[in-house]
């Protein structure tokens, strides 16, 4: 990561010591504290405050609290100034804003974006968006999507049918799901323009749907007689291909970025476990030995760690571990249950399940396990679950 100064910004290695976390994470990993300065009381600057503490980049600071940054805003009869001070009032940022503001929040974005951009050069994508699968006594089941703070939402589907297991493809502009629907359970896609395209084969039950890098390339979990396999389809052809011949439950792929190496959950040991497939090869290799449930792996955007769930004590905790098998770190911990972890585009934030008492919840968190807090504000009985996070920003 590339930080204008690195004199400025400490180590994050809550948990982990320097060179583990550096080694399980593939980058040096440095978390910026901020705080407000004069001005940063007004709405608008409160707002920008607000993103930058979300992104999961920089922790924020009270006004009395030593920081590495400070926010201050100045309002002018025409135009509103935003800027960010370092140590001894050097200026990081300076940021002008036309007044009135006609969209408040959209300009909020942008601005924080350009300040995270101006400080690690790398452009944070606060138009991503969440998909996931609710439940409600009002609403019964939908696909839903909201952004990475929880405000916006938009509903994608919402027929009453059970639509489960989203999945976006790589641009962003289409979610795969399975669809229990009157005629039996199949795979279906969604484009966000509303377009609907059933997943016809005829081998079995679709269980899961996943996109590859190829538009007519997808990957299939079915269940044909009682048995779990995953095979390639081709979109165009409706044709099937099939990759794995076990005998055992193989269940919850996930492929690289690169698109040369998947996790998939097997219990071909005699327990449920994680393993690594390399595609072109086949050659595969068990990664989780501790405990006897662990499930729904979910590749890092850099393909050099994965979170999953694991079975802790009658409960299951979201974990990270190295590519290599070398390294497990628990990240969440204490009452209910977390598990369903999805990354972040930027991979600085884990999105997960939280389980308490019969209801679930959308969570976020560091990945080193910190800042924990809800993602969505919904009712109390609405249940959220199998959430994804798009790879590219979406025009809402």
């Amino acid at each position: 990561m590339k930080w204008v100064c690195l004199a400025l910004f400490s180590l994050f290695t809550v948990n982990l010591s320097a060179q583990e976390y550096i080694e399980i994470t593939g980058s040096n990993y440095s978390l910026v504290s901020i705080g407000p300065g004069q001005g940063a009381s007004e709405p608008f600057a409160a707002d920008v405050l607000k993103l930058l503490n979300w992104s999961g980049i920089f922790e924020l600071k009270g006004s009395d609290d030593a920081t590495d940054l400070t926010l201050s805003y100045t309002q002018y009869p025409d135009i509103g100034k935003l800027q960010i001070h370092g140590i001894d009032g050097l200026v990081f940022y300076t940021g002008v804003v036309n007044l009135p503001l006609l969209g408040a929040a959209e300009e909020a974005r942008k601005q924080a974006a350009e300040i995270t951009k101006a400080l690690t050069g790398e452009h944070p994508k606060f138009n991503s968006a969440i998909v996931y699968g609710t439940n409600s006594p009002m609403g019964g089941h939908q696909l839903v999507m909201t952004d990475f703070l929880g405000i916006r939402q938009r509903t994608l589907l919402a027929d009453g049918k059970i639509a489960v297991l989203p999945r976006w493809n790589p641009q962003s502009n289409a979610v795969a799901f399975t669809y229990l629907s009157d005629f039996g359970v199949k795979g279906m896609i969604l484009s966000l323009a509303g377009e609907r395209e059933v997943i016809r084969q005829k081998a079995g039950t679709t269980l899961e749907s996943i996109f590859t890098k190829n538009r007519d390339k997808m990957l299939l979990n079915l269940s044909v007689k009682g048995n779990s396999d995953f095979y390639w389809y081709n979109r165009r052809e409706s044709s099937l291909r099939r990759l794995t011949r076990r005998s055992s439950l193989e269940a919850s792929p996930d492929i690289d970025k690169s698109g040369e190496r998947m996790l998939f959950v097997s219990d071909r040991s005699g327990s449920v476990q994680i393993y690594q497939k390399e595609i072109r090869t086949g050659q595969t290799w068990r990664m989780t030995f501790e405990g006897k449930y662990n499930a729904e792996p979910a590749w890092s955007p850099t393909g050099k760690f994965f979170a999953f769930s694991s079975l802790v004590k009658g409960r299951y905790q979201v974990f990270l571990m190295d590519v290599k098998g070398r390294m497990q770190r628990q990240l969440s911990f204490g009452e209910g249950s977390n598990e369903q972890p999805r990354f972040s585009p930027d991979g600085r934030q884990i999105l997960y399940v939280h389980k308490q008492k019969g209801i679930q919840k959308l969570y976020l968190m560091r990945t080193d396990g910190s800042f924990v807090r809800r993602l969505t504000q919904s009712p109390p009985a609405t249940q959220e679950y199998n959430p994804d996070w798009s790879d590219q920003e979406i025009r809402w």
